[in-house]
């Protein structure tokens, strides 16, 4: 992997030993991190879309919005005054925007696993970060089928690494059913080593 410059047209140079990209200055969105010049993050993010499988890509951009580098309509607006037919990325970034949340960011590479896993089986009438209250407190949970009346939730590692989370989320996990609703569990096994398996027992759950 070699690293990466970015130049304007005019500088024209070419090198064996770095990756250069031109273009313009408005484009590249320039701005210092810690005393070194970097590219804007939508910039950046439209050459990943470019470079990356759709999966990568989706779990870069959406830890750029989890971080509050950026955001759809920062995305959209970046489209709409650079994205010029033919550069390279352009039709990728524009098909994930059209698919993603334009509120809330996947807060984990499992949640971006999950959402695709999903729409690879034609399952998409799901709500995002739902909110369910119960006893004064709102909780969000990653995917709602509202008409089916079941919850899904991704339940990673990171979620038990301190103590206190983990009574939280068990508090957490009793709401659905306060509500009336049934909750599924993606796993990190469940949907990297047996999604079909999973697919089944959430569409069992959803119309039992």
């Amino acid at each position: 992997m070699f690293p990466e410059i970015v130049l304007p047209y005019r500088a024209g140079r070419r090198s064996v030993d770095v990756v250069i990209r031109h273009g313009t200055r408005t484009a590249f969105m320039p701005r210092r991190v810690r005393d070194l010049a970097v590219t804007g993050p939508e910039y950046t993010l439209i050459w990943l879309a470019a470079t990356l499988d759709e999966e990568a890509f989706e779990i870069a951009c959406e830890d750029a919005r989890r971080r509050r580098l950026t955001s759809v309509p920062a995305l959209r607006t970046y489209l709409r005054r650079h994205g010029r037919p033919g550069r390279p990325g352009i039709a990728a970034m524009r098909n994930l925007l059209d698919q993603l949340d334009p509120v809330h960011a996947a807060r984990s590479t499992l949640e971006v696993k999950t959402r695709r896993l999903l729409v690879a089986n034609r399952i998409t009438n799901f709500v995002r970060e739902y909110p369910l209250e119960w006893n004064g407190r709102r909780h969000l949970f990653d995917f709602a089928f509202e008409r089916e009346r079941t919850i899904l939730e991704t339940n990673g590692r990171r979620w038990h690494d301190d103590p206190a989370d983990y009574e939280d989320g068990n508090d957490k996990w009793s709401v659905p059913g306060r509500h009336g609703y049934r909750i599924v569990f993606a796993t990190w096994d469940k949907i990297t080593c047996s999604p079909g398996e999973f697919i089944h027992e959430l569409i069992a759950t959803m119309t039992a």
